[in-house]
């Protein structure tokens, strides 16, 4: 590695000028194409009586606003544990980096909301777009929100920059935008002490599907509805209808000898259940639920078993006819479990002309992790949240036994030992661990507690 010449500043600006600041995002980190895309002012003024600074940053970007005002003097204490907060540049070719300590005693908090301008929202809808859940429910309360909701929020905001800010968890890897979350308020911070507390329960919302803490039915922990909208569902809808009709044997091979990988073997294994547990016309749509289910479920194992960097030339449709993903779940499972970049390569013109874009999204260890969360959640949904065996699943993710028990108690199951007579039993299988463990989702959810040694 080499070294790296550092430098620390003192910034000595003069009074007319903005010191150094550092605004923090709550809801939710800006993707590096919208921070360059939003236009930014800070301004600052001294009062002409005190010592006081009155600081405010703005940014626009469509019919979103960002703003945050920001009052300090030197006399006042720092509100951020009494960390000091320091803007690092780094010059790539001299190898050296200046460090600049910021003048403002407190991070400011960026508030999100609604700039309408003569009642329109034509463009709101694109302007949301670029965020995930968190953000979007934030620029949604500002802006239309009850005076308790947004209160609420920004008590929230307030805190949370000592909550992004913890050290020695494993678990906290980085703040991602996701969508599809919105915590119950009394479990935000109850029986939380500590900063590191707080952090990794905000780390599992980033991390794990909606989920409700306060659930006593196991179908609520993690409602499936959440997971997968009504739009994203019906791309299912023609294979729903073959399922539906597979109520016998005989249509079920038909449907294991097309071969257009459409059909995994769990699928077609499961789907007698499915009719034998919700029969007749009055449980049909109960059916399609678990059809959904099933057909979720093999989305994410063949999205798992893409590996951890996809190339795309092109539109996704080539993807998609590959790994029979519907294109609005790819999109989806991109957004959540990988990072997109773009490259240009020169074709076969060999002219700027000729250059060509290919679209490589990467799996970090962090998004692996969700993904595997998400795959042991919805596992537990297909096969009805208790005694279930993780061998099968270790097996299809090539993971150990270890390993899979630990993702399994991650999402708040647990896991107990079968009778030796069992295992004796399951000696004789081929699939390493068959039969001495089985997990299960007790309600209300409970996580693991954070170790001492974090």
């Amino acid at each position: 590695m080499p070294r790296v010449q550092l430098k620390i500043k003192q910034n000595d600006k003069p009074n007319n000028m903005v010191p150094s600041t550092i605004a923090s995002f709550p809801n939710g980190p800006l993707t590096k194409n919208m921070l360059h895309e939003v236009k930014w002012r800070v301004t600052g003024k001294k009062h002409p009586n005190n010592s006081k600074m009155r600081m405010k940053i703005h940014g626009k970007k469509g019919k979103i606003e960002w703003s945050g005002i920001h009052t300090s003097n030197d006399k006042m204490k720092s509100t951020n544990g009494g960390y000091n907060y320091f803007i690092a540049v780094y010059n790539k070719k001299s190898k050296k980096m200046e460090m600049f300590q910021t003048n403002s005693k407190n991070v400011t908090p960026m508030t999100q909301q609604v700039a309408v301008s003569n009642g329109s929202l034509d463009n709101l809808s694109n302007s949301l777009a670029y965020m995930g859940g968190r953000q979007r429910r934030a620029v949604l309360t500002h802006s239309f929100g009850s005076r308790m909701a947004r209160k609420g929020l920004k008590d929230l905001e307030m805190n949370a920059v000592t909550e992004d800010n913890i050290v020695g968890l494993d678990e906290i890897e980085q703040h991602l935008l996701e969508e599809g979350y919105a915590a119950n308020a009394r479990y935000e911070n109850a029986g939380m002490k500590s900063e590191a507390e707080i952090g990794l329960y905000n780390n599992r919302k980033n991390i794990l599907p909606y989920f409700d803490m306060e659930a006593t039915d196991p179908n609520d922990a993690y409602p499936f509805k959440n997971m997968v909208s009504a739009r994203e569902s019906s791309a299912f809808k023609e294979l729903i209808v073959a399922m539906e009709n597979a109520t016998n044997d005989e249509k079920i091979q038909e449907l294991r000898d097309i071969e257009d990988r459409k059909w995994k073997e769990q699928i077609l294994r499961r789907l007698p259940k499915v009719h034998n547990k919700f029969q007749g016309v009055e449980n049909k749509k109960r059916r399609n639920i678990e059809f959904q289910k099933l057909l979720f479920q093999q989305c994410l194992l063949r999205f798992y078993w893409l590996g951890k960097k996809i190339k795309v030339q092109g539109s996704l449709e080539t993807l998609v006819e590959k790994r029979n993903i519907p294109t609005s779940i790819l999109t989806k499972f991109l957004s959540l479990f990988s990072d997109k970049q773009n490259r240009r390569h020169v074709g076969h013109g060999g002219g700027d002309s000729d250059q060509e874009e290919t679209t490589v999204y990467f799996r970090s260890p962090f998004h692996t992790k969700k993904l595997i969360l998400y795959i042991c959640i919805v596992t537990l949904m297909v096969e009805g949240y208790r005694n279930y065996d993780p061998s099968y699943l270790a097996k299809d993710l090539k993971i150990s036994m270890k390993d899979m028990l630990r993702y399994f108690k991650e999402v708040g199951a647990k896991y107990e030992k079968y009778k030796k007579d069992n295992i004796n039993a399951a000696k004789k299988s081929k699939i390493p661990g068959y039969g001495e463990y089985f997990v299960r989702l007790p309600v209300p959810l409970t996580f693991p507690k954070l170790s001492r040694g974090r």
